[in-house]
């Protein structure tokens, strides 16, 4: 019978240590709130640079479309991790 690998732990636990493979603990929690709090600040930070080249100097140039491409790509990766909770490498 094969052994399954993601139950059996490599080496001993240290003393008073009980391994808990059943429902580890996990910062999920924390690594979601952190991801939806800076694509909510990186998309503020867009928007005011945008507005500001827009309306305030009447003119875009090439490094806006750029900062619209990057937050489009960032939260484009950071939404759907958000909604699986995987916080594995990156895409």
């Amino acid at each position: 019978m094969p052994v399954d690998l993601s139950r059996t732990p490599a080496l001993a636990p240290p003393p008073g240590v009980t391994p808990n493979f059943d429902d580890p603990v996990t910062r999920e929690h924390q690594v979601r709130a952190v991801t939806i709090f800076t694509i909510v600040v990186a998309g503020v930070f867009v928007t005011l640079r945008i507005y500001t080249g827009a309306v305030i100097n009447r003119h875009l140039r090439w490094d806006d479309g750029e900062s619209i491409t990057s937050d489009l790509k960032i939260s484009a990766n950071g939404v759907p991790r958000t909604r699986s909770g995987s916080t594995g490498p990156l895409l």
